[in-house]
């Protein structure tokens, strides 16, 4: 009803009580509307960040399952370089205890070199650096140039 004295007031001049109180009731539907697709807009931004969280999750468990794959440098060595094949061609000079070297990739195309070293007591022990494709270029060329 507030509504209504407003548009009396704003227009100067008697407006019958049946079209004021229509008007008011029109503007009382409009509001349900929009509270009603307010909410219909919350629900769907709901479902949305649900989806979002669903698609990470589902991400993160394809990733974890994807193993990375030997990646071969030159056929002439095969998938491992071993310290005979690291001493012929002049490989991994700065790498102390050598056992071998292979090179992975990773499923999402970047590169990484794991080598078996001996430990100070005898035992075998890994690490891993990432490498760019450069680099394994660099390897691949100086074992085909040694051929």
């Amino acid at each position: 009803m507030i509504q209504a004295v407003a548009v009396v007031a704003l227009c100067g001049h008697q407006t019958p009580a049946a079209t004021l109180e229509a008007v008011s009731a029109e503007v009382d539907s409009l509001s349900a509307l929009r509270d009603s697709l307010q909410a219909d807009v919350e629900l769907v931004e709901a479902q949305v960040d649900s989806l979002k969280a669903l698609q990470k999750e589902l991400q993160a468990e394809q990733e974890s399952e994807a193993v990375p794959e030997v990646f071969v440098v030159s056929a002439v060595v095969g998938n491992t370089i071993d310290a005979t094949e690291r001493d012929r061609y002049g490989l991994f000079p700065s790498v102390k205890e050598f056992v071998s070297a292979t090179y992975y990739k990773r499923p999402d195309g970047s590169f990484y070199v794991e080598f078996v070293t001996r430990g100070s007591s005898g035992k075998k022990e890994t690490a891993t650096n990432d490498v760019v494709p450069a680099g394994i270029s660099y390897v691949g060329s100086r074992i085909e140039s040694a051929q």
